[in-house]
C-alpha cells in the first residue's frame, strides 16, 4: 500500500506539472484585448478558412509574410518556378526565405540561396520590397516568379511595380478580392537579380 501511495504521488506531480506547462503556453498564446498594446504583438484575422466550413477566424501576426507553394508528394518532385507569398499589412516586418536542394549535405558547403522580404504600410500606403535571390545550388530554377496575396481592408487607388503603373484587370495585372479582402498580383524576378521587386500599393 505504500508503494501505491507513492506512485499515486508522484503521478499526481507529473500531472500538476503537465497542467503548468499547458497553462504558460495559453498565456503565451492569449490574444490581448487591447491590440497593439506595448507588450503584445498586434493580431490580423485572416478569415479564409470559414468559407471553406473549417473552423472560425484564424489570428496571423500583423506584418507577416508567409510564402507557400503547391503540394509536393517529395522533395524536389518539381522546380520551385513560382513561389505564393501572403503578405499581412499592418505592422513593419522582414523575412529572409532559405532554400537548398532538399536532398543533399551542399548546404553545409554554402550551396544555399536566400531572398529577404520587407512590407510596410502608413496611412493605407503599403510597400512591399522583394530583393533578388543571393547564392545559388544545384538545380535551382533560373527564374523565380511570386503570386503576390496581399491582404488589404480596401482596393488601393492604383499599384505600382518597379515604379510603374500596373492595370487593374483579371489577366496581367492586378486584382482585387472584395470578400477575402485580398489584392493578387504576379510578379517577376530581375533577370540579373540585381534590382529588387517593389510593389506599392496607394490608397
Amino acid at each position: 500500500q505504500g508503494v501505491v501511495a507513492v506512485k499515486k504521488e508522484a503521478a499526481a506531480g507529473v500531472q500538476d506539472e503537465v497542467a503548468a506547462i499547458h497553462r504558460e503556453r495559453a498565456d503565451a498564446m492569449r490574444v490581448p484585448a487591447r491590440l497593439g498594446a506595448p507588450d503584445r504583438v498586434p493580431l490580423v484575422q485572416a478569415d479564409r478558412t470559414r468559407a471553406e466550413g473549417r473552423g472560425g477566424p484564424l489570428l496571423v501576426r500583423a506584418g507577416a509574410i508567409i510564402p507557400t507553394w503547391p503540394d509536393v508528394d517529395f522533395v524536389g518532385q518539381m522546380p520551385m518556378r513560382t513561389v505564393g507569398l501572403e503578405v499581412f499589412s499592418g505592422e513593419s516586418a522582414e523575412y529572409t526565405m532559405y532554400e537548398d536542394d532538399g536532398l543533399t549535405h551542399a548546404y553545409l558547403a554554402g550551396e544555399v540561396a536566400t531572398t529577404t522580404m520587407r512590407c510596410g504600410s502608413s496611412e493605407g500606403l503599403v510597400i512591399l520590397t522583394v530583393d533578388p535571390r543571393v547564392g545559388g545550388y544545384e538545380g535551382m530554377p533560373e527564374e523565380r516568379q511570386w503570386d503576390i496575396a496581399l491582404h488589404l481592408a480596401a482596393p488601393p487607388r492604383r499599384v505600382l511595380v518597379g515604379g510603374a503603373p500596373v492595370p487593374a484587370c483579371e489577366q496581367s495585372g492586378w486584382r482585387y478580392d472584395a470578400a477575402a479582402g485580398l489584392l493578387r498580383l504576379t510578379v517577376s524576378e530581375d533577370p540579373d537579380r540585381r534590382d529588387p521587386i517593389v510593389v506599392r500599393c496607394e490608397p
